[in-house]
């Protein structure tokens, strides 16, 4: 993420902004936004982070984040809007208040459309997709709690909330025929949300097999906790490793289709009320 930064910046810095010394009036950003998505180098003019967000609108530019460079320790520090407070800690003690006039923002816009474009119809079950789709979720849910069991750490509670937020989300996985946490211009706190969860503690992992040939629901089960467990990453959400993510319950979503040999799309979500 940093070289990737420091390379976007480096590039941006060269091609955007020709003037050096450019300004911006307080409440303002100098720089052109790209309004289908996309990354660009800016010049603030002075307001806090909220402000920010409101200036790339006026721009045209639904923003997902704004990253800055703290010259002190020559580390990118970002706040990702809609996140869990945990997540732009950092962000919070860079800039408690306002961020100085003359600030150098890399932001990140959303696409235009994502939020309210609608995926793709997924692709027919096959009959009784649903009992085993329902299974598979179950079989998800008792694996990962084995694998906590087996750390010495809690298993999850099942929330209601949670499971009907991963089960709305895979379908859309199978549609788009990817794995992506915000297919459709939503982020997992989002979603969670939306379906009445109390805060936005929330983490997600997802996985899929697409293969061919005959399968079974008990033998798919671990496969995909394997998985998870493989991916550090995963397993920071999942195992309680990282400090950030300290969830007490999940909920699980499958979905599958035998259109066009077997995919199948799971989705985890984690919470913390």
């Amino acid at each position: 993420m940093r070289n990737g930064l420091l390379v976007v910046l480096v590039l941006l810095l060269a091609t955007t902004l020709a003037p050096a010394t450019a300004h911006a009036a307080p409440g303002e950003l100098t720089g052109s936004l790209p309004a289908n998505g996309g990354t660009s180098l800016v010049v603030w003019g002075g307001g806090n982070t909220e402000q920010v967000r409101t200036a790339a609108q006026a721009k045209g530019c639904t923003l997902g984040a704004a990253w800055v460079l703290d010259a002190a320790t020559q580390e990118f520090v970002g706040n990702v809007y809609g996140a869990p407070a945990i997540v732009n800690a950092k962000w919070a003690a860079r800039f408690p208040g306002d961020i100085d006039a003359s600030t150098l923002l890399i932001l990140v816009c959303r696409p235009a459309q994502a939020a309210a474009s609608t995926p793709p119809a997924a692709p027919p079950t096959q009959p009784g997709a649903q009992s085993q789709e329902r299974e598979l979720a179950r079989l998800l849910f008792s694996g990962v709690n084995a694998e906590r069991i087996k750390r010495g750490l809690a298993p999850f509670t099942e929330s209601g909330m949670l499971v009907t937020t991963a089960e709305q989300y895979a379908p859309k996985q199978l549609a788009a025929g990817r794995l992506d946490h915000a297919i459709d211009g939503t982020e997992p706190w989002d979603r969670a949300r939306a379906n009445g969860y109390p805060s936005f503690n929330i983490g997600e992992v997802l996985a899929a097999r697409i293969f061919t040939g005959p399968f079974s629901i008990q033998a798919e089960a671990p496969k995909f906790v394997q998985m998870w467990m493989d991916s550090p990453p995963h397993r920071s959400i999942i195992m309680t490793e990282d400090p950030k993510f300290q969830f007490t319950e999940a909920g699980y979503g499958c979905t599958i289709s035998t259109a066009n040999g077997t995919e199948i799309y799971c989705v985890g979500v984690t919470g913390r009320p």
